[in-house]
């Protein structure tokens, strides 16, 4: 069990799997319900199952790892041979040999691709002041919710220290990939998502490690598309505050059921159910 802090050596595998601890993803969960919670994280008997990466989650992994840990780029993703497809065995040998040693197999197109992502990125001269200045990329923080005693977890995609030193106050980066950067359209994605959660909760977690002020939370939103496009976006103090309630709830409930052992699903009794007005038929 890892004592409240920053830990910046813990890799993402071993911050995922630990479960002393609940972060975003796991609220996420309890807001579902509590059962659905104790099956994904508690329960010994779930079977294993093999994670397999979309296109779209090796875009979003390599945007965030060339973003936010550069250093690593090279060693997580390595360049394979050039093929006309890549089911030939050529490939797939040069897939399993980066498979094996933790790497991920990606085509020229690909490497172009993440450092096209970069540049853009840094072409914004306030998102390239806090990606190259002081601060903790992927850094693990433990820490203590005061009003029920839980250990959560959060992993910020960046701790931005403006002023040198996390001490003096932080601002916390995240980058989404989007099929826009307008600001609108991401707003409405944010609460789909739990966007807004996941800010207020990161904010107040690092908060409460840190005990300094906690300047902002920046979504860093990168187009899905050529020429990847990117802006800075920060939600509203309204929707900060929806966020706040939302995992307020969910971390109250939690508390409420590794206290009782008692984690309720959806119920048995018979629901009703309506569609959306806006698809009716007139």
């Amino acid at each position: 069990m890892r004592e409240p802090g920053i830990y910046t050596d813990l890799s993402n595998a071993d911050y995922h799997a630990d479960r002393t601890a609940i972060g975003n993803s796991g609220l996420k969960a309890m807001r579902r319900s509590p059962a659905y919670y104790f099956g994904q994280y508690l329960d010994s008997r779930k079977p294993p199952k093999k994670e397999t990466e979309t296109a779209a989650q090796k875009f979003g992994n390599m945007a965030h790892c060339i973003l936010f840990e550069e250093h690593a780029f090279n060693a997580r993703y390595r360049i394979g041979p050039e093929v006309a497809n890549k089911n030939v065995k050529a490939w797939q040998d040069f897939k399993k040999e980066c498979e094996a040693d933790g790497a991920t197999a990606i085509d020229q197109q690909e490497y172009d691709t993440a450092h096209a992502i970069r540049n853009q990125a840094l072409s914004v001269p306030d998102i390239r002041t806090a990606l190259l200045g002081a601060g903790f990329g992927e850094a693990s923080v433990y820490a203590i919710d005061p009003a029920t005693g839980v250990r959560v977890k959060v992993r910020p995609d960046k701790m931005y220290c403006p002023f040198g030193t996390p001490d003096k106050g932080v601002i916390l980066l995240d980058g989404k990939t989007f099929n826009t950067t307008d600001e609108e359209a991401f707003g409405r994605q944010a609460g789909n998502m739990d966007y807004d959660m996941q800010a207020a909760f990161y904010s107040d977690a690092v908060g409460w490690q840190i005990k300094a002020p906690v300047l902002g939370f920046i979504f860093i939103v990168i187009e899905d598309e050529y020429p990847f496009l990117t802006a800075q976006i920060q939600l509203d103090e309204e929707s900060m505050a929806n966020g706040k309630r939302k995992y307020r709830r969910a971390l109250d409930s939690y508390a409420k059921c590794v206290s009782t052992g008692v984690w309720p699903g959806p119920g048995h009794e018979l629901k009703m159910a309506s569609i959306p007005h806006y698809k009716m038929e007139l």
